[in-house]
């Protein structure tokens, strides 16, 4: 009796761990841009990195888009790029932000709009998520291009990040 309490105890263990570790993916695209703001506030690209897709999203694009699969062998790299194109932007960004003197925690969005959802090769994708916000006086656009529903929901996928200045 003890005995398979505690297998089964471990096999919870297990398949809660696999779950948790299955790759990246938000219930909403809304919820990719917050977690890429939420890097912003934290000033962490770590932490934004969260919303980007990984291997496992890069095979699930590749096999959805007709990719053989002799060619699945180039989506670790493929996830290795557009996590460093992503590091990259965020860095440029956080730059940008300090040389505006723009404090991530006192901002408030004004909440996000997307544009309208497709279907390309299998795959469904969003242009971009904007939000508004206003900051000492300034207002500003968070532009988030590129988002995907991957296998596990959605991320960030080869896009880039942009802050604008739209007026005093």
């Amino acid at each position: 009796m003890k005995k398979n309490n505690i297998i089964q105890f471990f096999t919870f263990i297990i398949v809660i761990s696999l779950y948790a570790c299955s790759g990246s993916g938000f219930n909403s695209p809304e919820a990719v841009g917050d977690q890429i703001v939420s890097g912003l506030k934290a000033k962490s690209v770590v932490v934004a990195l969260k919303s980007v897709v990984t291997k496992s999203d890069v095979e699930y694009m590749m096999e959805k888009s007709g990719f053989p699969k002799t060619l699945m062998t180039v989506a670790k790299s493929e996830a290795e790029r557009m996590q460093r194109n992503f590091k990259n932007n965020m860095d440029r960004q956080l730059k940008e932000s300090d040389k505006l003197g723009i404090d991530w925690n006192k901002v408030k969005l004004s909440g996000w709009k997307k544009s309208k959802s497709y279907t390309k090769q299998g795959l469904t994708k969003i242009d971009k998520i904007v939000s508004e916000f206003s900051h000492q006086n300034n207002r500003y656009r968070l532009t988030i291009s590129d988002i995907m529903k991957a296998e596990n929901g959605w991320v960030f996928e080869n896009g880039a990040v942009y802050l604008h200045k739209i007026s005093k």
